[in-house]
């Protein structure tokens, strides 16, 4: 058990007890059983993320494809609700002072904590001061959260449609650059418009390549790309600050940032490997059941 003049933690096995007083003087106790968030610690089991960290994407992806939407929202409120837990205790305890700088970096220290699993997160509501070591000594990495997929990831509209999008800049690049040769010819040279042009289409095959899935075209030209896109963004200045002065709202940079992440996308996406997770036992709904009595 811990006291604080505005918190007292009981732990007793899963079951856990946080009596508060808030700041009109009143006390409320917010009542919880660890056991019952079984799913969240599958996850924790199962990612590994003090170790697997810096494999976000694969992580993220291969639990979008093993959880269905009704799953993925019952582990975000098991998430969440943990992450409550520890924010009421924390934020009354000076012993994670240090690990967090402010609200972005104190949200990755409660998921990294969470992150540890079931016994960690215990001793972190005791505000352990062991907890807080091995916090400084394996590092807070941003963030264990990003990796649960949100129930808006399970819309269609927002789920990533590489071949659609593709198809889409293919036609928005030619028609910027039929709007420079027809309006922009007596301001820019047709020598520099036509090299513009030229330079431009360059990038239509491997957006093609992409409609028709053919990630071959990638193989090897990953840094060619990325030198293509700032020498075209250097060479191009003249005409995009042509275009930016436009009229028509709709007519940003000939090769625009969203063009070069539509192929950084694609490639990102074809050398993730899907991490493997196992939720086949576990139903929508939380066996969690949260009690909050007023004192």
């Amino acid at each position: 058990m811990i006291e604080d003049r505005d918190v007292s933690v009981e732990v007793d096995g899963d079951k856990v007890a946080i009596k508060m007083r808030d700041r009109d003087g009143s006390e409320r106790v917010i009542e919880r059983d660890l056991s019952n968030y079984e799913m969240l610690w599958s996850l924790t089991e199962q990612a590994n993320w003090p170790e697997n960290y810096r494999k976000v994407d694969s992580l993220k992806s291969g639990l979008f494809s093993s959880l269905t939407k009704e799953q993925a929202g019952r582990l975000r409120t098991e998430m969440d609700d943990v992450e409550a837990m520890l924010y009421n205790t924390i934020t009354r305890n000076n012993t994670f002072s240090g690990l967090y700088g402010g609200e972005d970096s104190f949200s990755d220290m409660l998921c990294e904590i969470v992150s540890h699993g079931k016994d960690f997160v215990k001793k972190a509501l005791l505000t352990d001061p062991e907890a807080a070591k091995t916090l400084r000594e394996k590092g807070i990495h941003e963030s264990f959260s990003y990796i649960v997929p949100y129930q808006f990831d399970y819309v269609q509209e927002y789920q990533y449609k590489g071949d659609v999008v593709a198809k889409e800049e293919i036609s928005n690049i030619n028609r910027k650059l039929d709007w420079m040769k027809e309006n922009l010819s007596g301001i820019l040279s047709s020598d520099y418009i036509d090299d513009i042009s030229k330079e431009a289409k360059k990038i239509v095959p491997y957006l093609e390549a992409i409609v028709n899935d053919d990630s071959k075209k990638f193989v090897g030209k990953e840094n060619d790309l990325k030198n293509y896109f700032k020498k075209f963004s250097e060479k191009a200045k003249y005409a995009n600050k042509a275009l930016e002065m436009s009229s028509d709202e709709n007519m940003p940079e000939i090769l625009s940032v969203q063009t070069e992440n539509i192929i950084s996308n694609y490639i990102k996406q074809k050398k993730t490997v899907d991490f493997k997770f196992d939720f086949s036992d576990f139903k929508p709904e939380s066996k969690n059941k949260s009690k909050v009595k007023p004192k």
